[in-house]
């Protein structure tokens, strides 16, 4: 069979044979092709139009994938009824398919597309018409415009003033004056409460904690713990002391302002792991607190360190 393909093959090259070989052949009751190994196996012998060059296997009967053994003799199969995928129509439509099928697996998250528009709205700052209340800084220049709809979502703190009948709730647009709080500091909580990361409302206003001592990013860490407190914002709360936790202060100040800041603020968390924090290392906190009790220059810092020492002495106990 292989021989009389072969010829055929050659003859279909020739402009006046085709006409003759297509007439003879490319009939779909002529199962002339042998598409596998065994002659003797009736399901072997197709039609010309029943093979398909280009696909990867068998779509369905009578449209059938040729196999490696008629694959030298495309020319007579075409002339047969062959047919022929245009693979780079196939492979685009295999592309196509696999997209399709990706987007219906994915799924869409309606809430992050609303976070994300709500939120470059904010930090845009740049149209009020989407801002209908006002913050402005008793210390530092800045107003930062936001939706009252999306603060009182997102905080009770905010809810209660703009519905609950206070004088705010009566008016279209409201201005509001932040006493007491670094703008930087103010920003990270609308942030948050817009949606976005602890991490990166962090990284919008400040550098990297590395480019700062220890005391600088300490204070602004107590301080954001503070207006957390203030707006009665817990989750943001936690975040705030998870951070301070993972600094482990161990300087006699820092560990002063933190237990200071977690009792104003009711960080029990904080509260906690500090008193512990400071009963493991305590004979390192007692050597600072010996030298700076040295070191005193005047009666105003000796003052200031005997407040310190006051304040870790229940925790500086051998009996702890």
């Amino acid at each position: 069979m292989e021989e009389i393909y072969k010829i055929m093959n050659e003859f279909s090259h020739d402009d006046i044979m085709k006409g003759l070989i297509k007439l003879k052949i490319n009939d779909s009751n002529k199962k002339l092709f042998l598409n596998g190994d065994d002659p003797l196996d009736g399901k072997s012998w197709v039609a010309g139009r029943e093979l398909i060059f280009g696909i990867q296997e068998d779509i369905k009967e009578g449209m059938y994938k040729v196999k490696t053994c008629l694959m030298p003799y495309k020319d007579l199969l075409l002339l047969a009824g062959a047919y022929e995928i245009n693979t780079e129509e196939l492979e685009e439509l295999e592309k196509l398919e696999k997209l399709k099928k990706s987007e219906k697996n994915a799924k869409i998250d309606q809430k992050e597309i609303l976070v994300n528009d709500l939120l470059d709205k904010l930090i845009a700052q740049s149209n009020n018409e989407y801002h209908d209340v006002f913050f402005t800084f008793d210390e530092e220049e800045g107003r930062i415009g936001a939706c009252r709809y999306v603060l009182s979502a997102a905080s009770s703190y905010f809810k209660r003033m703009f519905y609950s009948g206070l004088i705010e709730s009566s008016r279209d647009v409201i201005e509001i004056l932040i006493k007491g709080i670094h703008p930087d500091t103010f920003w990270i909580l609308l942030r948050w409460l817009y949606g976005q990361s602890f991490e990166d409302a962090v990284k919008s206003v400040l550098r990297k904690p590395d480019d700062f001592n220890t005391d600088q990013y300490l204070s602004f860490l107590v301080d954001l713990l503070q207006v957390t407190d203030i707006y009665d914002v817990e989750s943001l709360k936690d975040k705030v002391e998870d951070t301070i936790i993972k600094g482990r202060y161990i300087g006699v100040r820092n560990l002063c302002k933190i237990l200071i800041s977690s009792e104003e603020c009711n960080a029990q968390q904080l509260k906690n792991y500090y008193k512990k924090h400071i009963t493991s290392n305590r004979n390192l906190i007692k050597e600072q607190l010996l030298k700076l009790h040295t070191n005193a220059a005047n009666d105003v810092d000796r003052s200031d360190i005997s407040q310190m020492s006051q304040l870790l002495e229940p925790f500086l106990s051998d009996d702890e």
